[in-house]
């Protein structure tokens, strides 16, 4: 999968007008998701802008062709200070097939208490040798797991038990048949 990251090296002297064909020719053979971070260090005019200037344009080029594609086209919009009712953006509550112009409102991501953490290592600590060997060990862990994930920030917490582990995510849900 191709990140930003690697689409903006390949893009960073390009006109919007570039870029949205770029994305649009990816979108044409592959499912592309955009995820804008921390957009709460943007103005908060700025994410109006980017769906007038970008997605607005991007989603007018995809409705001109129409053909078979079975692509998806995703575009995310994280922020962690909880400012988006301040960014002036009419969004809906539900999917809604009809008026894709509009942003879903997600609920915010919930943080994931100590006491989740620990009560999943008590309930996988066998299936998991090396996150934890004394029973003893689960409290400290825990709490080192909720510490570094930002108290509980799901994406965090779950990278941390799985680097403890030595293994992926992926290999976590495989096995617990997530």
């Amino acid at each position: 999968m191709e990140k930003m990251s690697q689409i903006l090296l390949k893009t960073s002297c390009a006109t919007p007008t570039e870029l949205i064909q770029y994305i649009y020719d990816q979108w044409r053979t592959k499912t592309v998701i955009l995820v804008f971070y921390h957009l709460e260090k943007l103005d908060k005019s700025e994410p109006k802008k980017l769906l007038q200037q970008f997605w607005h344009p991007l989603v007018k080029l995809i409705q001109k062709h129409p053909e078979d594609c079975f692509s998806y086209l995703v575009m995310f919009f994280v922020n962690h200070a909880s400012c988006s009712n301040e960014w002036d953006i009419q969004c809906l509550e539900t999917l809604n097939t009809k008026d894709i112009n509009k942003p879903i409102m997600l609920e915010p991501i919930k943080k994931f208490p100590e006491i989740l953490i620990k009560n999943w290592i008590r309930q996988n600590r066998l299936n998991f040798p090396k996150l934890i060997s004394e029973v003893a060990e689960i409290d400290i862990i825990a709490k080192d797991i909720w510490e570094d994930s930002f108290e509980g920030m799901p994406e965090l917490a779950i990278e941390k038990i799985c680097n403890r582990c030595g293994t992926s995510f992926y290999d976590i849900s495989q096995l617990l048949e997530i």
